[in-house]
């Protein structure tokens, strides 16, 4: 794919096309609390909808619902902020989204700070269609790699056909794994599509009047789920930042870790760069040591799939189904827990010269590598730590508290010692 000017083309701001926010009300309980919910829902314009425990304001394009956890039961407040309600100037969507985030906040008593877990980025550009300026993955000509290790992302790939007039014709892309979505597509041939649908009536007549002028628009539509939600929830709710500026560099820190490369070229689409500002990119860990809040930054972070918690958690369910001997069962665990540590920071070792050649293939530089090595270095150094009788006997006691206080959970709060102490 040839590499596309972007200053010939007219760029239309960028803008939220969605938000779906998330905080504790462990207060509240839906099946118990139906009455005051319906009262507050009734008090603001929305109506419960229909086989779902959520409710609607539909002109105002708002949705909310009250949740429970999977695995705690903690009940949750969501709220959907919807295409419709994005559907006006830019300019006013910042105070648009702090109202009615303070809004419920403080109608349900919300424990925690705003959280947001999903966001849709938009991106329109006149006078160009997709096929101009994103390339197409059928012949597997363009791969997209993963900034962090290296590899090819597993994606997939689907084609969409909304011309009313030619049903035949590729109006639209995606390409979309568990965490992100990204759709480019005709907006003048979807308007078209939806258009005799009354209750978008509104919503098409703003973007009618937008477009003007303008015989095709192409929208890059990235939506960004979870833990990819976490430049956006630290930057617009915890440090105060301007929407525009905050939505560019969500479109920065995705880019910087996810690149299009171009097989037949051997390169990276740059103009994709361009239009997710690459170059701005600033890593969360420099974005919280500049924010100025009292916020718990630790509530809007997400939590990883190779979550330490959850492997303790684990780790407690078979002690107790086994039920050994606790303290044996912490001491083998924790000499079975250094050697691993010991086995994967060797691994980590022996990979860094076969790292080398990928590194300077895909564009790494050596800062990457001297990063790895650091933390090849970091575990060598906790490992020399805990080879002192000393230090391991003070982990194992610290542990075993932490520990304990697992399976006790897990045994739903009855433990009792036996006559060993054990």
């Amino acid at each position: 794919m040839q590499e596309i000017n972007l200053t010939n083309l007219p760029i239309f701001e960028y803008r939220t096309d969605w938000l779906s926010v998330t905080g504790n009300v462990p207060h509240i309980d839906y099946d118990r609390d139906k009455d005051i919910i319906f009262k507050i829902a009734s008090k603001h314009g929305f109506s419960k909808m229909k086989d779902k425990k959520a409710f609607r304001a539909h002109n105002l394009g708002v949705e909310f619902r009250i949740n429970k956890k999977r695995g705690t039961g903690e009940s949750f407040l969501k709220i959907e902020l919807q295409g419709r309600f994005f559907a006006c100037n830019p300019s006013t969507h910042k105070d648009k989204i702090l109202n009615i985030i303070n809004l419920f906040w403080n109608e349900f008593k919300v424990t925690t700070p705003p959280k947001v877990s999903r966001l849709d980025v938009a991106i329109d550009i006149a006078n160009a269609s997709h096929t101009d300026i994103f390339p197409s993955f059928d012949d597997n000509n363009y791969i997209i790699f993963n900034n962090n290790d290296t590899k090819n992302n597993k994606i997939k790939h689907s084609k969409h056909y909304h011309d009313v007039d030619d049903p035949t014709r590729e109006t639209a892309v995606t390409i979309q794994n568990s965490r992100y979505l990204l759709t480019c597509y005709d907006r003048i041939e979807l308007l078209k599509f939806h258009e005799n649908d009354e209750s978008r009536n509104d919503y098409i007549e703003y973007y009618k009047k937008l477009y003007e002028g303008h015989d095709k628009v192409f929208r890059i539509e990235l939506r960004l789920k979870k833990e990819l939600c976490e430049y956006f929830n630290i930057s617009f709710f915890a440090d105060n930042r301007p929407l525009n500026e905050s939505l560019k560099k969500s479109l920065a820190h995705f880019s910087h870790n996810r690149r299009i490369w171009d097989k037949n070229n051997f390169c990276y689409l740059n103009h994709i760069d361009e239009l997710f500002h690459r170059s701005e990119y600033q890593s969360i860990k420099e974005l919280i040591s500049e924010v100025n809040s009292d916020i718990n930054i630790e509530k809007l972070l997400f939590p990883s799939s190779e979550s330490i918690n959850s492997s303790i958690n684990h780790i407690a369910k078979v002690i107790c189904k086994q039920q050994p001997n606790i303290k044996q069962a912490l001491l083998e665990l924790n000499r079975q827990l250094a050697n691993a540590i010991e086995y994967q920071s060797g691994k980590i070792l022996e990979n860094l010269n076969q790292e080398e050649k990928t590194l300077k293939l895909f564009g790494y530089t050596k800062e990457h590598q001297q990063r790895l090595q650091e933390e090849f270095n970091e575990y060598r150094k906790q490992l020399k730590w805990l080879e002192s009788d000393n230090n391991v006997n003070t982990t194992i006691e610290e542990f075993l508290d932490m520990a304990l206080d697992s399976i006790i959970q897990n045994k739903g709060g009855i433990y009792e010692e036996n006559e060993n102490g054990n």
